[in-house]
């Protein structure tokens, strides 16, 4: 773990900044799960039974599966990245 210092008042910009970021992805997160969503009731399986599917080779090369495989990769990179912010928001401490 690294420890940076900040003075009190830009300790206040950093979490704000942390805070925002997280909120941003929130929304984007949220945006992603509706697309997952979408799929999942347009051709009826779940995403990681889709997934599993798809990466088996089971469904072919159409183009809507590469953008369902690619909308639930950019999910899990964006929850990802929700939580190493949030988690650096939380270590922020006077």
């Amino acid at each position: 773990m690294v420890t940076i210092d900040v003075s009190k008042t830009d300790l206040y910009s950093v979490r704000s900044v942390f805070s925002t970021e997280s909120n941003l992805l929130n929304l984007k997160i949220k945006k992603y799960k509706n697309r997952l969503d979408t799929y999942e009731k347009k051709y009826g399986m779940k995403t990681r039974a889709f997934m599993k599917r798809f990466e088996d080779g089971e469904l072919g090369d159409d183009e809507i599966w590469f953008h369902w495989s690619s909308d639930f990769e950019t999910l899990e990179l964006l929850k990802n990245k929700k939580q190493t912010i949030d988690r650096m928001y939380t270590s922020c401490t006077a």
